[in-house]
């Protein structure tokens, strides 16, 4: 079953992870970052920035988030600049692990057919430490 525990950890973990990729982004350029590399979403950037797309969808159903009016399929281009996607980044991180914080009475909005989580190696793999100072992205 899913508890708050879990969700935490995995917010603090989401975190940690967008603030090592977007450091790794940050460090190349403008140009490099939106060159076509034959992912799905075209670019790094691109990436990036449907990773947060598909962010503020699942958070408009569990935390009423307003839902992005860009379709999926231009969802590389929900925000063009850089500095902004950081800062949208920066702000879906906090709001996340504000909304993943320890409250009373915690229903995990992940249905009851989903709930169940294999414990093998991958699963059970220590996260940052939640008590760690969060270091803003692009900073």
């Amino acid at each position: 079953m899913i508890t708050s525990s879990y969700v935490r950890t995995m917010a603090a973990y989401n975190a940690e992870m967008n603030r090592r990729l977007y450091d790794a982004a940050g460090r190349l350029g403008d140009a490099e970052r939106r060159a076509p590399r034959g992912a799905f979403w075209g670019s790094i950037h691109g990436t990036l920035v449907h990773i947060l797309w598909g962010d503020s969808q699942w958070m408009s159903r569990f935390d009423n988030w307003p839902r992005p009016a860009t379709p999926i399929k231009q969802s590389d281009h929900f925000i063009e600049e850089f500095a902004e996607l950081c800062a949208a980044r920066n702000k879906a991180d906090t709001d996340i692990s504000r909304w993943a914080a320890p409250r009373s009475g915690f229903s995990s909005p992940i249905s009851s057919t989903t709930r169940r989580i294999t414990a093998d190696r991958r699963t059970r793999s220590s996260p940052p430490p939640a008590s760690r100072p969060a270091t803003p992205i692009c900073s």
